[in-house]
């Protein structure tokens, strides 16, 4: 499926309007926090959390509820993560989940078939509990429409070669995902993908790897692109890649809240699961709408559910 997907907007009007308004939210976009290691390992201390563990998050008001799963990529179900997400399934009984890396284009409970991680869990778990659930991944054509009405340090919202640059700059972010979700394991692999990706438009695989010497100052070996550890170190020797990257994150965090409030907006109970990274740098826009949330470590959230559990 191309990443220029314009159904988008139709998949959520149809979605949404399946079902009645309770209450209204909205974002404040200015409130969406940039990525910050310090400001990360902060929030960490401040809640008294472990460093880079999944936790658990939970608002209520009066109007709804919203479990926030915190978690770290997983492919194993004796994880905390994938213990987490099988207690908030089955336990706090979501109307819908919201889960990342999904496409919200695929429309509702799109099958994640083979994906190992969290999210195909997820999915698979939802299906089998009759939860409708719905993914919060932006594709390129809703960040270049950002790129296009946003002042971003070092890029230009006028400028094509930018353009070039934030769809390979996702490209090649995908890649280790093309790896572990479709089993990519060589370069002809990888130049179907591209077709898939950018077959409607004027880019060629030979631009990409043009692209990725320029940018790296090296040719890059197929084996190190596979490596989900290779590329964002590289970025943050780039000045230039690292304000795409910021921007990359920034603008899945701002369709995560809207995607997220509108849901809540319909439906009483909602389950996110998403990187914890994500959820410290969309913390503010969640506590303003919805007040201050009671914070669980995975531990004290599979404790407390397996207890529960045991009382019925």
């Amino acid at each position: 499926m191309s990443i220029f997907n314009k159904h988008f907007l139709i998949v959520l009007v149809t979605f949404f309007s399946l079902v009645s308004e309770l209450q209204s939210y909205n974002v404040d976009t200015n409130k969406v926090r940039r990525l910050d290691v310090e400001h990360h390992i902060e929030f960490y201390k401040t809640q008294g959390l472990k460093i880079n563990w999944p936790f658990a998050v939970h608002f209520k008001n009066d109007h709804n509820e919203l479990l926030y799963l915190a978690v770290m990529h997983s492919i194993t179900e004796k994880s905390h993560t994938f213990q987490m997400i099988k207690h908030a399934i089955e336990q706090f009984r979501p109307d819908l989940i919201i889960l990342e890396g999904i496409p919200t284009a695929l429309g509702v409970s799109y099958p994640v078939g083979n994906d190992p991680g969290e999210t195909g869990y997820s999915g698979l778990l939802a299906s089998a509990n009759g939860i409708d659930y719905v993914g919060a991944f932006p594709e390129l054509d809703i960040l270049l429409k950002h790129l296009r009405k946003t002042e971003w340090k070092g890029f230009s919202s006028t400028s094509e070669h930018s353009m070039i640059d934030m769809c390979f700059y996702r490209f090649t972010f995908m890649i280790p995902q093309f790896v572990r979700k479709r089993g990519l394991s060589s370069e002809a692999d990888l130049q179907n993908i591209f077709l898939e990706w950018f077959g409607g438009s004027e880019y060629t695989f030979y631009d990409y790897t043009m692209w990725l010497r320029k940018k790296l100052h090296k040719d890059v070996p197929f084996n190190d692109l596979m490596d989900g550890y290779f590329f964002a170190p590289s970025l943050y020797h780039n000045d230039y890649l690292q304000n795409l990257m910021n921007l990359d994150i920034w603008v899945r965090d701002t369709h995560a809240l809207e995607l997220i409030m509108q849901s809540l907006s319909k439906y009483k109970k909602v389950l996110v699961v998403f990187g914890s990274a994500h959820y410290i740098t969309q913390k503010d826009v969640l506590v303003e709408n919805l007040g201050q949330p009671f914070y669980m470590s995975s531990e004290q959230f599979i404790h407390v559910c397996r207890s529960a559990n045991n009382k019925q």
